[in-house]
């Protein structure tokens, strides 16, 4: 059934994906920790119109791609613990919003992202 995560690798493109970590407090000053940035392979497509209705309103007028990577990609942290990963595709910016979790059943997670800077 992994079928759909073996086929990723002939339909992908190189992206720097960009993780981010929480900073720190030292002696009353808060430290940002640098971003982790790693190459990654993952295919792109245009975003359905369907996939705007996953996205807050206020974004739904945004440039939107789909992500399909087999390793993980994060949304931000509810609690604000982590910011949302980015992905930099073909010198673009996009900042990922909705993650759907397909590792067990497909071999691969697929990233809705919008457009940052719009």
């Amino acid at each position: 059934m992994r079928l759909v995560g073996s086929i990723i690798p002939h339909f992908d493109s190189q992206v720097t994906l960009r993780r981010f970590f929480p900073g720190y407090s030292e002696r009353g000053v808060w430290k940002d920790l640098p971003p982790e940035e790693t190459r990654a392979m993952m295919s792109v497509q245009p975003s359905p119109s369907r996939d705007l209705l996953l996205l807050p309103e206020g974004l739904r007028t945004r440039e939107t791609k789909r992500f399909y990577s087999r390793c993980l990609v994060r949304t931000a942290d509810v609690g604000g613990k982590h910011q949302a990963d980015e992905i930099d595709y073909r010198g673009t910016t996009y900042e990922v919003q909705q993650v759907t979790d397909w590792e067990e059943l497909g071999g691969y997670y697929r990233a809705i992202a919008v457009k940052k800077g719009q």
